[in-house]
């Protein structure tokens, strides 16, 4: 039998309690011994306290048993002594034993009922604990879940849950306002509504593969909404496992990725564009980074260089220069600035060592934080080899010029000499020195007096052309009255006017100054060429020629016609030399084409400007401006 097994539960065997218990009994024995002769079987009732502090600290069965040892030792003691025999002792002490042995039940009884009270009101105590705990712990979990749930609800991901077995058992609003089904549509069935036919069974069967084997499944998928519009979903599946680690259910959540999607489209397609327009240039395009190095390259640079792609990446600028002019050599340092571009031209060196001239543009631009220099290279050697053509045959056009200037005056000179004598002679027979004349000599006469005078007009535009060009014509300035100008003019050309039946008309404005500066001699030469064509040109109406003050730095020049007036586009090459509006051999009016264009020369050696002023049958109106007062020689 078990020790503790004498003691109530909660009763603790501690030296200190069986001290006290012991104590109690000898106390008795004390008591008894030295009180019992006087005071007799009183004594016996001073059992009752070391009964009861037994009873208290050991329980029902330890009080008990202490107070059976105490009785059964006082008989023994009574008896060792010989004070009185067992019989003696039950009779005087029976009462007091009995009533020991009640006080040590009631007392040890009393005590295990409060020690049980006080062992329930702990478990109720530790259990109301756990309760209170417990609770919290739920209300706690309960807060979480709401949190969660609300994260889920209000998420801007599209969220949905299924079994083990794919069946849709809850979906977030996020989800139903992308696909455009409702809750109620979607619970019980499978995300296969969603399918849009963009994908193969393959596909399907490896994504259902990897999440059933508790693998956490990320992809884009293109799925289809119920209205059958197409959208891109990037999509994460996560499975969930209970403690024992089964798969119990299927988290699905995604994001609608269809405009992302479409602009990396966009930006790839620009990029394959460009990729295309850049290989396909017919420039060499460069890419170089800060220290001079090829970050990229097209098609062009290799085909013009001689080298692969591979062979250009891993060479620099300096790799493929040649023969570079001192000063056109290039610091990329200075070159990759925000907003510097510059052009210049250079040479490239071939692999095979030979060399082109190129023409290169440089810019700058930055990516990823770095900054690039872009260089676009134009092999211009048929270029260079026209323009080394174009200067050599404009040196022999101008080495032709001078020679047929030259050639010009020697032949004009040339010619007036016989031109004067046949005018002379034609006229003299005209005039009867050789003696009278038929009228059908005076007839030929007459015709060969006007041609010669027409050839030597030629002759003479011929040479001021030749020295304008020559560049010998000096211009002599000098006052003159502008009314001499005018009546040298008009005596020349009315007889011209009146044989065609046109008037002629001058006027000079209130506003002119009566004295003018300027070459009086190559003003009517102007005169000449001006009316001289207007003459020629009209058939009826008349010829003008108005002088005024154009404002208070010019005077001006015009002469107006009634004539046919002149195409408008004759009039930008009018004043072109040799040309006409109508250069046919057939044409009806003769001449050299060189009048106009000498006026024009002859207007800007005087630094003026000459303006035309025409419609078709509408006639024609000449202005010169020139400056008020202009004293000195000028000699071009």
């Amino acid at each position: 039998m078990r020790l503790n097994y004498l003691f109530h539960p909660d009763a603790k065997i501690s030296p200190i309690r069986i001290v006290v218990a012991l104590g109690g009994v000898a106390l008795y024995i004390l008591v008894f011994l030295l009180l019992q002769p006087t005071l007799g079987n009183v004594v016996a009732s001073f059992a009752v306290f070391p009964v009861t502090v037994a009873a208290w600290l050991l329980g029902l069965r330890g009080g008990l048993l202490v107070t059976l040892l105490v009785i059964l030792l006082n008989g023994f003691l009574l008896n060792t002594i010989g004070m009185l025999g067992w019989g003696e002792f039950i009779r005087r002490a029976g009462p007091g034993a009995i009533a020991m042995v009640v006080v040590s039940i009631a007392i040890g009884w009393i005590s295990e009922l409060l020690a049980q009270v006080k062992k329930q009101s702990r478990a109720l105590a530790r259990e109301r604990e756990a309760l209170q705990e417990e609770i919290t712990e739920r209300e706690r979990a309960e807060a979480m879940l709401r949190k969660l749930s609300s994260a889920v609800e209000q998420t801007a991901d599209h969220v949905f849950i299924t079994d083990r077995e794919g069946h849709i058992e809850y979906v977030n609003p996020a989800f139903e306002k992308l696909t455009g089904y409702s809750m109620a549509e979607v619970i019980g069935q499978t995300p296969r509504l969603l399918k849009s036919g963009k994908h193969d069974q393959k596909f399907y069967e490896q994504f259902w593969g990897i999440i059933s084997s508790g693998q956490v499944f990320q992809t884009t998928l293109i799925n289809k909404k119920k209205n059958g519009e197409l959208y891109y979903e990037a999509k994460t599946v996560t499975p969930i496992k209970n403690k024992a680690g089964h798969l119990t259910h299927f988290v699905s959540t995604g994001r609608d990725v269809t405009e992302r999607r479409r602009a990396e489209q966009a930006l790839q397609e620009s990029e394959e564009r460009f990729r295309c327009l850049v290989e396909q240039a017919g420039d060499a395009i460069f890419i170089i980074d800060s220290e001079s190095r090829f970050a990229d390259v097209n098609q062009q640079a290799c085909d013009s260089l001689g080298y692969t792609r591979e062979e250009l990446l891993t060479s620099s600028v300096p790799d493929i220069g040649a023969n570079l002019k001192p000063g056109m050599s290039v610091n990329m340092a200075e070159v990759l600035v925000p907003g510097k571009h510059f052009m210049m031209e250079s040479f490239h060196r071939r692999k095979d060592g030979t060399t082109f001239p190129v023409e290169i543009s440089f810019s700058m631009f930055e990516a990823g934080g770095e900054q690039f220099g872009l260089a676009l290279a134009r092999d211009i050697t048929e270029r260079k080899q026209a323009e080394e053509a174009l200067a050599l045959a404009h040196d022999q056009a101008l080495e032709a010029s001078c020679l047929k200037s030259q050639l010009l005056a020697n032949v004009s000179h040339d010619l007036r000499t016989p031109l004067n004598a046949i005018l002379g002679h034609t006229q003299m027979l005209q005039n009867g020195i050789h003696g009278p004349l038929l009228d059908k000599q005076h007839h030929i006469n007459q015709r060969i007096i006007s041609n010669v005078a027409n050839l030597t007009e030629m002759v003479n535009r011929l040479m001021d052309q030749a020295q304008l060009e020559a560049g010998t014509l000096k211009l002599t300035v000098a006052p003159f009255a502008t009314q001499d100008l005018i009546k040298r003019i008009q005596s020349t050309m009315k007889v011209l006017a009146k044989a065609k039946g046109l008037q002629l008309s001058c006027d000079i404005a209130a506003n002119i100054p009566p004295m003018l500066s300027g070459d009086a001699d190559q003003l009517y030469q102007i005169l000449i060429n001006l009316v001289g064509n207007a003459i020629k040109f009209t058939e009826q109406g008349s010829v003008q020629i108005r002088i005024y003050q154009f404002d208070e730095a010019h005077w001006a020049l015009q002469v107006s016609d009634t004539g046919p007036g002149i195409p408008a586009e004759a009039q930008a090459y009018i004043f072109d030399p040799f040309r006409q509006v109508d250069g046919t051999v057939t044409r009806k009016h003769k001449g050299s084409g060189l009048g106009l264009s000498i006026v024009r020369q002859l207007v800007t050696m005087m630094a003026g400007e000459i303006t035309l002023k025409s419609h078709v049958d509408q006639g024609s109106t000449f202005t010169i401006l020139l400056p008020l007062a202009r004293t000195q020689e000028i000699a071009l």
